[in-house]
């Protein structure tokens, strides 16, 4: 009975943590603006920014190869971007410097070029250093003034995409900022 009670403990203690590092986590994100560097498609255009946008970061400790393959389960996001001009999504890869040219030969035969950046030169992250390591909060939602708005993937849950849907829709019907209700 007592190791039974310990390990409730335990576990208890663990889950706390998780929850307070995701908190300071996410704290650390909106204390500061994202900046958004000139950013380059696979294409070598210049990636506009759209008053709201969705960041999708990818850091070389994930495999690139396997992010590329799932760029697919994005499609209802990517289809919102597509139908309103006030939202867009960007992809951007950081990869490792050994993972560059086989990642550049997968984006290149992807259908979302013109949302992605590969970011061989680690840009993104320099000048964000205040985004956290956990892949978490990699996903990004931004106002017009690149404030982070939402921490996580739309797609995690049902209840996340209802999230997302409902802060996207009081963005866009604020000219791209946020309004609390």
């Amino acid at each position: 009975m007592r190791f039974f009670v310990l390990l409730i403990i335990l576990g208890s203690g663990i889950a706390c943590s998780r929850y307070r590092n995701i908190a300071n986590d996410i704290e650390a994100l909106t204390s500061k603006n994202i900046v958004l560097p000139t950013l380059y498609n696979i294409n070598n255009d210049i990636i506009g920014k759209k008053p709201i946008t969705l960041v999708v970061y990818y850091d070389s400790l994930e495999c690139s190869h396997c992010r590329v393959a799932h760029l697919v389960d994005m499609n209802d996001v990517v289809e919102i971007s597509d139908v309103d001009d006030q939202f867009g999504v960007l992809f951007i890869f950081t990869p490792s410097k050994k993972d560059v040219r086989q990642l550049w030969l997968s984006l290149n035969k992807h259908e979302y070029q013109e949302k992605i950046c590969l970011d061989s030169l680690g840009v993104f992250i320099q000048e964000n250093p205040h985004i956290p390591t956990s892949h978490q909060c990699h996903t990004l939602l931004l106002d017009r003034d690149n404030r982070v708005v939402l921490v996580g993937n739309p797609l995690a849950s049902d209840t996340m995409w209802s999230l997302f849907r409902k802060t996207l829709d009081n963005m866009l019907a604020n000219d791209g900022v946020y309004v609390s209700e």
